[in-house]
């Protein structure tokens, strides 16, 4: 199994908690999500319907980067599709709450507006994607056992769903 999955690694933003094991990795006190960048971008891609995503980054100058969750050093404050992320190039993306959610959306709408897809993506199908990335996150939780982990995610699914525009 990837250490990656299996490691213990504390929540970037509170430091507060553990993340849940698994590839999507959700804090159970604040619903952010540490994601690989890898799978991040498989994501946006199935949201574009494009064999390779778009992803589209810009440096935020606003605020500072957040510590890596696995090697500490500052991650890189950017956006991505105009929304506030933290990024380290070697070890994956952190999402606060309700934000991975809201990149997926908008991929799939900038796709659709720069004629990048098939225009087969309706609202529904795009929640449905959301979808399965939050049911990913909760059956992950689910399988790792913690006390209160699962009730975390389904915060994480709601907020999820709560930043689509239906």
């Amino acid at each position: 199994m990837d250490p990656f999955r299996t490691a213990s690694l504390a929540c970037p933003r509170c430091r507060r908690a553990q993340l849940a094991e698994g590839e999507l990795r959700s804090c159970p006190l604040c619903h952010g999500i540490w994601i690989p960048e890898a799978t991040l971008a498989e994501r946006v891609a199935k949201m574009q319907s494009q064999p390779q995503p778009h992803l589209a980054w810009s440096v935020s100058e606003e605020r500072s980067g957040l510590p890596c969750t696995v090697c500490q050093r500052p991650m890189e404050p950017l956006r991505l599709f105009e929304v506030p992320v933290d990024r380290c190039h070697a070890h994956g993306v952190w999402f606060d709450h309700g934000e991975l959610g809201k990149v997926l959306h908008r991929s799939a709408q900038q796709a659709k507006a720069e004629g990048l897809d098939d225009s087969r993506w309706t609202t529904a199908e795009v929640a449905a994607d959301v979808g399965d990335v939050a049911l990913s996150v909760a059956a992950e939780a689910a399988e790792a056992g913690g006390s209160g982990i699962v009730e975390g995610v389904l915060d994480v699914i709601g907020g999820i769903f709560s930043a689509l525009d239906f």
